[in-house]
């Protein structure tokens, strides 16, 4: 039995700007280490590891400290701030 890996794209605008890592740049270590445990469980697992949303877009969230944040593949990254926050 043959598996695929899911790799992750690093996204840039036309104009060169790469608003992924920009968000990921300014989180603390400890969230940015969540969203990489997430990116690989993804990477690892594939898609069942992902919330489908619609048409090719999933959902992978990873638990920060501050925020839930959420990388939607196709999209950029948005913050789900937890209540109370």
């Amino acid at each position: 039995m043959t598996t695929s890996r899911r790799r992750w794209r690093d996204y840039a605008t036309p104009s060169g700007r790469r608003p992924v890592k920009a968000f990921i740049a300014e989180l603390s270590d400890a969230d940015a280490a969540a969203i990489a445990a997430a990116m690989k469980e993804v990477a690892v697992d594939g898609l069942q590891s992902a919330r489908h949303l619609r048409g090719d877009i999933y959902e992978v969230r990873a638990d920060g400290s501050s925020f839930v944040p959420s990388l939607v593949r196709d999209g950029g990254p948005t913050r789900h701030h937890p209540a109370g926050a």
